[in-house]
C-alpha cells in the first residue's frame, strides 16, 4: 500500500498495481480475513480515484461489490458496482471502454439489484404476511 501511495504522490502509473491489490484482497479472503480484504479493495479503488485511472476504480468497486454480495450485503454491493457500471459505460462511451466489460457489470449489478429484491420480498413474506392475510 505504502508504494501504490508513494507512486500516487510522484503522479507515476503502477504498471500491475490491480493484478497486485486483488491478489492480495484474494490472499486476505482465503486466510479468512475478510476485513481486510475489503479494506484492501477500498483503498486500491480511492487511491486509483485519486490518480483518475478509471479503468482501475471499475474493476477495484467491480470487486469490491462482489465481495459485499458474498456478504450479504446487498446495499453496499448494489452501490459499488453501480459505480463501477456508470465508470465502465463513460468509459465504452469514450472509446477506451471494452464492451464486454461494461456487460459484464450490467450484469453484476442486475444479480445484486435481484439478490437485494429478493430479500426484501423474504423479510415481507416472513414478517409481513401474517398481516397482510388477516
Amino acid at each position: 500500500m505504502a508504494l501504490f501511495g508513494e507512486a500516487q504522490r510522484d503522479g507515476r502509473e503502477m504498471a500491475g498495481s490491480e493484478t497486485a491489490f486483488s491478489a492480495l484482497a484474494e490472499a486476505y479472503e482465503l486466510s479468512g480475513r475478510p476485513d481486510e480484504a475489503l479494506a484492501t479493495l477500498g483503498q486500491f479503488a480511492e487511491a486509483s480515484e485519486r490518480i483518475g485511472d478509471s479503468l482501475s476504480v471499475a474493476e477495484a468497486r467491480q470487486r469490491l461489490g462482489v465481495a459485499q454480495l458474498r456478504r450479504g450485503r446487498t446495499a453496499k454491493a448494489v452501490t459499488e458496482l453501480q459505480q463501477s457500471f456508470e465508470v465502465r459505460r463513460a468509459l465504452v462511451g469514450q472509446g477506451t471502454g471494452q464492451r464486454s466489460d461494461l456487460a459484464a457489470a450490467r450484469v453484476s449489478l442486475g444479480l445484486a439489484r435481484a439478490s437485494a429484491s429478493s430479500r426484501d420480498l423474504i423479510r415481507v413474506v416472513a414478517t409481513d404476511l401474517s398481516v397482510l392475510l388477516e
